[in-house]
């Protein structure tokens, strides 16, 4: 995957025989923007306010930047040969006036562990109780019995929460930025192929270029490659074919699950779940021909791909079948005969 293209490579000129492309992004880490800039580049780039974030506070500041993925680790040889600390924060306290939690010190000693909740504290100040008029977070160490090179490592460890719970209150971080991305490429119609890799059609390409653009401007990359239906592109068939297929599988198993509930109420299921029987029968019956129409195949390549597909669904009909053998009589006139059993004892 590392010859990528633009959107625009794909969705004009030599596209023709383009099926859509595949499409991944990455946002770095340290990426950040403010609200002032977000609302820009929505405006630039003419995304919807509907994937714009809540607004930020300094609440949630707090929570992110002293949260459970806040952690240092180090050798403490004059606790004894081999010690290992673990600093962490815990939640200890929530009220309408502040919020206090504890750095815990985890120490790994002999194989055993030590816990040592005393040594300092986070504390939010909601702006009702803060003596700066505003809501603030103070962080206290209390250096009683501590080493001189751990309260340096403490200090450390102060200043990257300090820091960072500056930045989270003036600035939307890399995790929203992520999000509204994903969001945005999976309401095109997005086929997940494999964590973070989507298949787009061809027909969404177009607004592919907005989201394209935003990341780039936000402090990540987007890339996209053509995937086209011409000779050799089998392997690319086969893997948009596969996904294609992991979603009925998901769809059949939602089944099987409904269909093993009313094996054990008997013909007691009310109404919602036997529509939804009925709508993931329909879903299994046409998956071929959704398949074909959604990937705009050529009839030799779809023949190729669906026959495959098709190959897959009448494995899986096989299981259900084994299912339904297990179903009351009430069950099994409702999977054979939708239609006649709507309006009888099934509902």
């Amino acid at each position: 995957m590392s010859s990528t293209t633009t959107t625009a490579g794909v969705s004009h000129g030599t596209a023709s025989k383009a099926l859509g492309a595949l499409c991944w992004f990455s946002v770095k880490d340290k990426a950040c923007i403010t609200p002032a800039e977000l609302e820009a580049e929505f405006r630039n780039q003419q995304i919807p306010m509907s994937y714009y974030p809540p607004a930020l506070s300094d609440v949630n500041a707090f929570r992110r930047a002293t949260g459970e993925r806040v952690k240092q680790t180090y050798e403490a040889p004059w606790m004894g040969n081999g010690t290992r600390v673990k600093l962490f924060l815990r939640e200890v306290q929530s009220t309408k006036e502040a919020i206090m939690r504890r750095i815990v010190r985890e120490i790994h000693v002999n194989g055993k562990l030590q816990y040592d909740a005393e040594i300092g504290e986070a504390v939010f100040y909601r702006q009702a109780n803060s003596t700066a008029g505003h809501s603030s977070m103070v962080i206290t160490i209390h250096p009683d019995g501590l080493d001189q090179s751990e309260l340096d490592l403490l200090s450390v460890f102060k200043q990257k929460i300090e820091d960072d719970y500056l930045q989270r209150r003036t600035t939307f971080r890399a995790d929203t930025i992520r999000k509204i991305v994903r969001e945005y490429t999976k309401d095109l119609g997005a086929i997940e192929i494999k964590p973070s890799v989507y298949f787009i059609k061809k027909t969404r390409l177009n607004d592919l270029d907005r989201i394209v653009n935003f990341t780039k401007t936000a402090g990540g990359d987007y890339h996209t490659m053509p995937l086209s239906d011409e000779a050799g592109s089998t392997q690319q068939a086969e893997m948009l074919n596969e996904a294609f297929q992991n979603d009925v599988e998901k769809q059949a198993a939602e089944l099987q699950k409904l269909i093993a509930k009313a094996n054990e109420a008997g013909s007691q299921i009310d109404s919602e779940e036997f529509d939804r029987i009925r709508e993931l029968q329909q879903v299994l019956h046409e998956s071929v021909e959704e398949t074909n129409k959604a990937l705009g195949l050529s009839a030799e390549r779809a023949g190729m791909a669906l026959r495959m597909i098709h190959a897959g669904v009448l494995d899986m009909g096989s299981r259900l079948q084994d299912e339904r053998e297990h179903t009351g009589d009430v069950w099994r006139q409702a999977l054979m005969h939708p239609d006649a059993a709507a309006g009888g004892e099934g509902r």
